[in-house]
């Protein structure tokens, strides 16, 4: 038997594939995988149950029906009308062969011109990035109401973002900008945009500027590379690694400060389903993979340079 009577309020934090997360002061404590939990008046079975940041977290998988007959809020309903995003599908496929495709013929374009020219181009870059930092965070909580928690410029590719945008604009701005942009934008930028943590395709809000976004990066690092002919040594791995584990003790702490949903670098949960992590330990036991991954994909963005001095000695 329902009552009726409401124990507290509860907070959406992320709707994703029909699985429904919700943070709640309410003491679940003696609730398990398994409980029913009552909301807006539909009883939601829990598959999950977290206490995080003095709040209780719990998922239910829900289904169109269910959001249909409901008061739940019209946006996720909404979501659900979206195609599902699919890793490696059409979509992604032609999306990557057209960002490939504009990143190659940009710096192409700028290789024959004048080093003025050049320095203009790689300005050219640093700003289209400052405008998308400064619009995302806009459209991303006043047009799709995604939590303003997600949107500090605290990821790993927003690092990148800054220290390129230093870089291009700065005349003798510090070398480490552009070794932690490398290795943090070709290993990451990457691989977001091979696994994108994307719930929906295209054409939902989401979808472009997480592509184009991320494009940026790898565009801002390869002009350097190819265009300014900069180029990170092996020594250079060291000072980046460094420099990323102490960012990383920081972004933690960001994240508890802050508090639910904040995940950035992805230390608290998981992406959504369809990344490399989903055959890691549950966070924060995950960081055991992580970091000795971190380190072969950072070698490993540095062996074309390697084969290269190899090849001219």
């Amino acid at each position: 038997m329902f009552t009726g009577i409401i124990q507290e309020k509860g907070k959406v934090v992320n709707f994703s594939k029909g699985i429904l997360e919700i943070s709640t002061n309410l003491d679940l404590s003696d609730c398990k995988i398994g409980s029913s939990i009552c909301c807006n008046g539909v009883c939601l079975t829990a598959t999950e149950i977290h206490f995080i940041n003095n709040l209780y977290q719990f998922k239910t998988n829900v289904g169109e029906e269910t959001m249909f007959r409901t008061t739940f809020s019209e946006n996720l309903f909404n979501k659900m009308n979206y195609p599902a995003f699919e890793v490696f599908g059409t979509q992604h496929l032609i999306t990557l062969s057209i960002c490939a495709g504009l990143i190659y013929s940009y710096i192409k374009y700028f290789q024959i011109q004048t080093v003025s020219r050049q320095i203009l181009g790689g300005k050219v870059v640093a700003i289209i990035i400052i405008i998308h930092m400064l619009t995302q965070p806009i459209y991303d909580v006043m047009l799709f109401d995604l939590p303003w928690q997600g949107e500090f410029p605290l990821h790993m590719c927003d690092f990148s973002m800054i220290a390129m945008i230093i870089y291009l604009l700065k005349d003798n701005a510090p070398k480490i900008l552009f070794n932690c942009a490398y290795f943090w934008g070709i290993c990451g930028a990457s691989m977001a945009l091979a696994t994108p943590d994307l719930e929906y395709g295209f054409p939902h809000g989401e979808y472009s500027p997480f592509f184009w976004g991320h494009s940026f990066i790898l565009l801002a690092v390869l002009y350097v590379v190819m265009v300014y002919k900069e180029r990170p040594y092996l020594i250079d791995i060291l000072k980046v690694i460094g420099v990323t584990l102490g960012l990383l003790i920081l972004v933690y702490l960001a994240n508890l400060l802050i508090g639910s949903p904040a995940n950035y670098w992805y230390l608290v949960d998981r992406p959504v389903d369809g990344t490399l992590m989903d055959y890691f330990p549950d966070p924060p036991l995950h960081l055991i993979p992580v970091i000795p991954l971190a380190v072969i994909l950072f070698y490993i963005a540095y062996l074309p340079f390697q084969i290269k001095d190899k090849f001219n000695n």
